[in-house]
């Protein structure tokens, strides 16, 4: 029984041994690649961009420098497509803000920032060595 055991413990450590070292990394494992990083103070609307379907914005602003109660923060993306079509993804108002806003299309688009705040955004995307930019 116990070479039975053995046995079967070296088999174990062998071959496991060489499927993990075989195993390939998910794309859901892979580093996200940055698309686009803006940063600014007041309105910005960034180039047009293409990005796959699973790209996310993360954002964040500071309105310590804005004096009067005028402290929002928005960005809206404008599909090129239609110019007319703009969908607000953040809306945000208060004296400092960070979030993530994963809007789910993957055509050209641009981004339109205003605040008069501080601000950095970033767009991120898993999916970017497939995507055209």
């Amino acid at each position: 029984m116990r070479r039975l055991v053995a046995l079967f413990v070296g088999f174990v450590c062998v071959f496991g041994g060489t499927a993990l070292a075989g195993a390939q990394p998910r794309a859901a494992d892979k580093p996200a690649a940055t698309v686009v990083a803006l940063q600014g103070v007041g309105y910005l609307r960034s180039k047009v961009f293409r990005a796959s379907s699973h790209w996310r914005l993360d954002w964040s602003f500071d309105c310590s420098n804005v004096r009067g109660g005028s402290d929002f923060f928005v960005v809206n993306v404008v599909r090129t497509a239609n110019e007319r079509q703009v969908i607000g993804i953040v809306n945000e108002a208060g004296k400092r803000g960070s979030g993530t806003a994963a809007p789910p299309f993957a055509e050209p688009i641009w981004l339109d920032i205003v605040s008069p705040c501080k601000w950095s955004a970033r767009v991120v995307d898993p999916g970017a060595a497939k995507a055209k930019t």
